[in-house]
């Protein structure tokens, strides 16, 4: 059922909070407590944080007040973003009489027919369709299994959108360099030393580059969820296996699109060069 809380929508679910405690075993209840009579709520995690509401505030939905009795602790699920208050309550002050519009079963059995028993189901509850949560996982995996295989290709089109930047930067940097570079080449160095330098200045750059990255693509997540995702309370932990990754990438892309620009450098005539002074 959805409502309306502090100018904010949210969606209000009528349990019995006994069932569902049997069914939800993996509910923890963060701060507060489960809700002991008619009129208490227990709220999720982001629809707490969302809404500002910490066990003992009271809240007006429908008809009636609520009293929050309880915050659960984040789950993963659409749960975190619920108001669940008693089943009774709901009907009565969103003069819903005694419709029902969502039943949870669970089976307790192992290697239960579950195409069978949703058969059984829909055929028991005419009008009613049931739908097997081992599905509904499956088609949740799936398009996270596409969208995985969707952002590495964005990441490869990037990775070869940032070495052709790269690129052409180091060549036009050493166009603006033929000067620098021919007295280099006038006072003894080398080739190699030539290339050298570049490359040095190439692997700072891109190690610069890429520290500076990965601290964005950490930092913005959390300004960026609570608006996309209604995702509130993430916690993004330091993986040091993935910040190397983001490294050795900018840097490993870096001196790739940089090696053709250096050894055009090195190789450059300091003759050619002086004249331009």
């Amino acid at each position: 059922m959805q409502s309306e809380v502090k100018g904010t929508k949210v969606l209000v679910a009528g349990v019995d909070f006994k069932a569902e405690s049997r069914l939800k075993k993996w509910w923890r209840v963060a701060s507060g407590m489960n809700p002991q009579q008619s009129g208490e709520a227990l709220i999720g995690k982001d629809a707490a944080a969302r809404l500002h509401l910490a066990p003992g505030d009271s809240i007006a939905l429908g008809k009636g007040t609520l009293r929050v009795s309880g915050v659960l602790d984040t789950t993963g699920s659409q749960d975190d973003g619920l108001i669940f208050t008693d089943l009774p309550w709901v009907q009565q002050h969103f003069h819903k009489g005694n419709a029902v519009s969502l039943i949870e079963l669970s089976a307790l059995c192992s290697g239960c027919p579950i195409e069978e028993m949703v058969g059984q189901v829909n055929g028991a509850l005419p009008g009613a369709r049931a739908v097997a949560v081992k599905e509904t996982v499956e088609l949740k995996m799936q398009a996270m299994h596409y969208f995985h295989k969707f952002s590495l290709g964005i990441s490869v089109l990037l990775l070869i959108v940032a070495g052709m930047i790269i690129f052409f930067a180091m060549t036009a940097s050493v166009k603006e360099r033929v000067q620098e570079i021919g007295l280099f080449r006038a006072i003894g160095f080398r080739t190699g030393h030539i290339i050298q330098v570049l490359l040095v200045e190439a692997f700072i750059v891109s190690l610069l580059a890429g520290a500076v990255g990965y601290i964005i693509g950490i930092i913005s997540p959390r300004f960026v969820a609570p608006y996309l995702m209604s995702a509130y309370n993430l916690t993004f932990e330091f993986d040091p296996i993935l910040a190397l990754g983001a490294l050795a990438s900018s840097v490993i892309v870096g001196l790739l699109a940089s090696i053709y620009p250096a050894v055009r450098a090195g190789r450059l005539d300091p003759v050619e060069a002086l004249k331009t002074l």
